[in-house]
This record gives C-alpha cells, sequence and structure tokens, in this order.
C-alpha cells in the first residue's frame, strides 16, 4: 500500500521559502505603533513569551495546523476518497499546501501589531508588495503544469478554490474578531 502523505518534503520547504523570506522583511520595516510611548519598556528579565505571546503564538499555530488538516480532510472526500485513492490525495493535499501557505501569508497582517487592528494602522506598502510577490509565486505552483507536476499537485476545481481561500482568510478574520473583542471590553 501507498504511503498518505498530507504535504510532500518540497511543498513543506517550498512553503517556508515563500511564506518567510520576504514577509519577514517587509514585517521587519513595518511602522511603530501609534501609542508605542504609552507603554512601559518591555522587563528585561522577562522570557519573549512572557504576558501571554506563548499563549497566542501557539493558539494561532495550532489554527493555522487545523485550517491545513481541514482543508486535507475536505480534498480527500472531494476527490472521491476510497474509490479514487491516487486522486483523493492529490486534491487534497493541494488544498492542504495551498492553505498552508496562504493563510500563512494572510496571517502575516496580524503579526503587524497585537492589539491594533491592520485597518486602522498605517498602511505598510512593503507588505502589501511582499505579499502580492508571494502571493503569485505560490499561485504559480498551481497554474503552471511543469510546477504542478514538480511539487505533485492538481489545478484546484473553483469549489475548491472557494474552500482553499475561505479556509486561507480564516487566521485573519479570527484574529481580527479577537482584536475588536478585546478592545470592547477594555
Amino acid at each position: 500500500t501507498k504511503a498518505l502523505h498530507i504535504l510532500t518534503p518540497v511543498q513543506i520547504l517550498w512553503v517556508n521559502l515563500v511564506t518567510d523570506s520576504l514577509m519577514a522583511i517587509a514585517l521587519g520595516l513595518e511602522h511603530r505603533e501609534p501609542d508605542i510611548m504609552l507603554s512601559a519598556p518591555r522587563d528585561p528579565n522577562k522570557s519573549i513569551f512572557a504576558d501571554g505571546l506563548g499563549k497566542k503564538i501557539a493558539f494561532q499555530g495550532l489554527m493555522i495546523g487545523l485550517l491545513t488538516f481541514a482543508a486535507f480532510i475536505i480534498g480527500w472526500y472531494w476527490g472521491g476518497m476510497p474509490e479514487n485513492y491516487t486522486e483523493a490525495s492529490k486534491d487534497a493535499s493541494t488544498m492542504a499546501f495551498m492553505v498552508l501557505a496562504l493563510s500563512q501569508l494572510f496571517h502575516a497582517f496580524n503579526a503587524r501589531s497585537e492589539k491594533h487592528s491592520n485597518f486602522k494602522l498605517k498602511v505598510n506598502k512593503k507588505l502589501f508588495y511582499a505579499f502580492l510577490a508571494s502571493f503569485s509565486l505560490q499561485m504559480i505552483v498551481v497554474l503552471t503544469p511543469a510546477t504542478r507536476k514538480l511539487f505533485e499537485v492538481s489545478f484546484p476545481t473553483l469549489g475548491q478554490w472557494g474552500v482553499i481561500f475561505a479556509l486561507s482568510i480564516a487566521p485573519l478574520v479570527i484574529v481580527e474578531t479577537i482584536k475588536l473583542i478585546s478592545h470592547k471590553l477594555q
């Protein structure tokens, strides 16, 4: 029997390359937060994960992981599951691959500020351009036959694209909602 893999090693390497390089540089060039001078300095003796940051990172990582797994499960059943193992596996892997990459690209906007909404922060054009470049690179993988073969992915159907984009944008929507609720409760 053939082993079932959610993602191949080349897909994982690609996701790390496309989501971490340009976006990280652009986030490093982020404008300062509007109320930065109102905050007390960070205690140098505290861990970088203090004050709930570790929990936020764990929650957000788990969220992206679960969305990726959900994409795989949806793709698996969409592809005909047991009757057509090869195609179901390829559709599922494609959907997981796309959601993992695109959700991280959308999620990068959440990293701009822990407490301020993206819609209230000064525009970071560099982050927007990095997003477009990274998004384009990811799309080339599924739009080009040669790269589809290299990455062992299929071309998603219209319905699959809808699921991919809905799951990919979910981290941005969820974190923005949490920020809004936290702001209202203060």
